[in-house]
């Protein structure tokens, strides 16, 4: 990479041009001027002699930067690495294989940006990049495969025994059973189960010469399990909802864990403000866990996670400390829980739950 050091790395919005180009990514979005996330300051695209010349006519260059008038420039900030002409965005010669340095995952929703035009929908541009140029529901799955990458190398970190019980293939021996779990940011376990098929080594593509593990997947053995009833405290206790650089509203705090609380707007403090709500809005929320003698007041930072009427859930990013956002730390979260499950009101609610 040249001129090492010139560009600043940060992150912001960039105008970017796709081009016609043989990539399958990117088909019929040729001409579309759209914001897209950089965050590199590095990635300065380089040709040999003559190299921008075949890619283009080979029709491999498929994304550039451009400036506010749409056209394709090398100066910063605009182009944030000063690669020639701007260039981006490439791919191979079948189109498969996209590479470029911009996240347009970062920006495939409407509600990312701080304006978008109306006829965008809740979807924005860049969704068709992965989603295609048409959504469809599936309604019933029959069968589908997982590939995954294999190194025979991680066998060596296994003991003896458990090398021997496992074979000369570990865990991934034919027909033998993996499960796979993710734990989503609200707390949700998925689980679900996939049978190896066998290992193959990878023919054509950048993985020439790799090995992967071919899983089939069992839909029925998917299941969902929300980790947050283990150790979330429910509760009917007052509180005020204060929105950053918005208003302040009553509202009921419904139970509160480490990641996340959920709360129960007023009804009669709803407004227009509170029902156009996006995702990310950032939020305060406070409470008091003390009494009329003894107040304990707190205040948690947080965002808005997903709201379904006057419900809502805030994921928890912190709590105020003299006016600043501290992170929200396994004491302060066992003092709440402890005065929480101490407190009239989520004695008062348990008793309406179970009469």
């Amino acid at each position: 990479m040249e001129k090492k050091g010139v560009y600043s790395s940060y992150t912001r919005l960039s105008l970017v041009e796709v081009l016609e180009s043989k990539s399958l990514f990117l088909q019929g979005m040729a001409g579309s001027r759209l914001p897209i996330a950089v965050a590199h300051g590095e990635g300065r695209a380089h040709f040999g002699r003559g190299g921008l010349d075949a890619a283009r006519d080979a029709g491999l260059l498929a994304l550039r930067y451009v400036d506010n008038h749409g056209r394709p420039t090398e100066a910063y900030p605009a182009n944030p690495n000063g690669s020639p002409e701007g260039i981006t965005g490439l791919c191979n010669a079948d189109g498969r294989f996209t590479i470029m340095m911009p996240h347009p995952e970062r920006v495939f929703r409407s509600v990312q940006y701080s304006w978008a035009p109306e006829d965008w929908g809740e979807d924005g541009p860049w969704l068709r990049l992965f989603a295609g140029d048409e959504h469809k529901l599936i309604t019933e799955l029959e069968s589908f495969s997982l590939l995954i990458p294999y190194n025979p190398d991680d066998d060596n970190k296994r003991d003896y025994h458990r090398r021997a019980e496992l074979g000369p293939r570990g865990a991934f021996r034919r027909r033998n059973t993996i499960t796979l779990v993710a734990n989503g940011d609200d707390g949700v376990l998925s689980q679900l189960d996939t049978r190896v098929r066998r290992i193959v080594p990878v023919e054509e593509g950048i993985y020439t010469g790799h090995q992967v593990v071919i899983l089939d997947v069992i839909p029925s053995t998917l299941s969902y399990s929300d980790q947050r009833r283990h150790y979330r405290v429910h509760t009917r206790l007052p509180a005020t909802l204060h929105l950053r650089d918005g208003g302040s509203y009553s509202c009921t705090l419904l139970d509160f864990s480490e990641k996340s609380v959920q709360l129960e707007l007023d009804e009669a403090d709803m407004s227009e403000e509170l029902e156009s709500l996006s995702e990310f809005r950032r939020l305060t929320l406070g409470f008091d866990l003390g009494d009329e003698r003894q107040p304990r007041p707190f205040e948690l930072d947080g965002s808005l996670y997903r709201r379904s009427g006057r419900r809502m859930v805030m994921k928890l990013l912190g709590i105020y400390r003299d006016g600043k956002s501290e992170e929200l730390g396994l004491v302060d979260v066992l003092e709440i829980k402890s005065s929480l499950l101490k407190h009239p009101a989520t004695q008062a609610g348990q008793q309406t739950d179970n009469p």
